[in-house]
């Protein structure tokens, strides 16, 4: 797959449109989210949440009850899968890299209200994502030839909890399985290659 500069410029597009649209209404809280993916991908012959991803993107709720509230984010995520945990670029190091662009949309209830402070020191999400993947690289023998005809979307459902350290400061973390393949093929000992991950970030309330 070929790299499109354009793709990330509208997507930064997106985000600061999306950003800037929220603000205006005081009921809305935006978010600055940054971390790492740990993932593997069913189906390729390796085991381990060995491959390390970069993710980083924004969040915007918006309240629905006392403690519930409606999010929706907009990320770049990595993803991928590797033969052993290692920062190198060996060529024997089997390796595959996803690229993504999602959107999680997710439903969050909140507790431990400070009340001082005015607001929740923990939260649980849940929910489904819709991801585009721009581009994919891989050395694994079984489809390294095949990766341009990867499935270009991908859905996943996701499950996660958040810890407050302070009214804007918090970390997350979350768990991530794709419902869909993104390749299949004959040769392969399983039905079908898929995504699953733990994410983990940290986000900023701005």
């Amino acid at each position: 797959m070929i790299f499109d500069k354009k793709i990330f410029l509208a997507f930064t597009m997106v985000c600061l449109c999306f950003l800037a649209e929220a603000q205006k209404d005081n009921r809305f809280t935006a978010q600055a989210m940054v971390g790492f993916n740990a993932a593997q991908i069913r189906g390729d012959a390796l085991a381990g949440y060995d491959f390390f991803g970069l993710t980083a993107g924004f969040q915007v709720t918006y309240p629905i009850a006392e403690r519930w509230d409606l999010g929706i984010e907009l990320l770049y995520s990595n993803k991928g899968s590797q033969r052993e945990m290692s920062f190198s670029n060996a060529p024997n190091l089997l390796k595959t890299s996803l690229d993504y662009l999602e959107v999680p949309i997710i439903a969050i209830v909140r507790d431990w209200y400070i009340e001082d402070e005015r607001y929740y020191k923990v939260a649980a999400h849940a929910g489904f994502s819709f991801a585009r993947l721009f581009e994919a690289s891989s050395n694994n023998p079984l489809y390294a030839d095949n990766v341009n005809e990867f499935k270009q979307n991908d859905f996943a459902l996701i499950f996660g909890v958040s810890y407050n350290f302070t009214k804007r400061f918090a970390v997350n973390t979350r768990y991530s399985n794709s419902i869909i393949n993104f390749y299949e093929d004959d040769v392969l000992e399983t039905d079908g290659l898929i995504n699953y991950l733990w994410n983990f970030t940290a986000s900023y309330k701005l």
